[in-house]
Formats: C-alpha cells, structure tokens, sequence
C-alpha cells in the first residue's frame, strides 16, 4: 500500500534570480511537495497528531530557508528544499518537490518555469 500526503501551492516571496539586479526583488515561488509513504502511516488509524507528519512543521521550514537564502536558480533552491524536508523524515518516506517560478522574466513565457527533484 502506497500513501500520500501533498501540500499545494505554497506560495512564498524568494530572493531569486539569474542576474543581480533581477535578485534585488522578491519573485513569487509556489512548492508543491509530495511525501510518499511506502508503509501505511500510523496516524491513518490512530487520528494522532503526534504519529503524523506535520505539515505545518514542513512549510515552515520552507518558509524560513527562502526568508534567510538568496537564489540564483531554481534547482539549487528545490535541492536545498529537499534536502532540508528529508533531513527529519524517517527513510521509510519519500519525497518530491517542484518549485516553480510563477513569472519568470523571459518575454511571452505565460505558464513559468518548474523544476522538480526527490526520490520518489
């Protein structure tokens, strides 16, 4: 049995960018993260928060990594996300994020530009 939570659309102000100047402003950045669960999670059954993954917890630490980080590219802010998300999970849970610079500054580009990392 697989399970997953997904947490949409977070979307935070990020200092990120090719150029200086273009890092100078905050862009807006939605995540998108999806944690896999190769085992059924004990919260399923016991409806406790203390067996569960918070994700509260997990946007927070998002939060404060694009606060006190300056970007130049959107995968090196994905890898750092990963990296920080994984850092307190147990084994048994994967993880997938995509990052996407929702305006991303390159004429009669619409739709932005994603990127997405993990293992799962």
């Amino acid at each position: 049995m697989h399970s997953f939570l997904e947490i949409k659309s977070l979307v935070l102000p990020v200092y990120i960018g090719r150029t200086k100047k273009e890092r100078q402003k905050t862009q807006d950045i939605s995540f998108h993260i999806t944690l896999g669960f190769m085992q059924a999670p004990k919260d399923e059954k016991t409806d406790q928060l203390k067996n569960s993954v918070c994700y509260f917890k997990v946007c927070e630490k998002i939060r404060q990594l694009t606060s006190q980080n300056t970007f130049s590219l959107i995968e090196k802010l994905a890898f750092e996300t990963l990296t920080i998300i994984k850092k307190d999970l147990p084994s048994h849970i994967c993880v997938r994020i995509c990052v996407h610079k929702i305006k991303a500054p390159v004429p009669y580009l619409k739709g932005g530009v994603s990127y997405t990392c993990g293992d799962l």
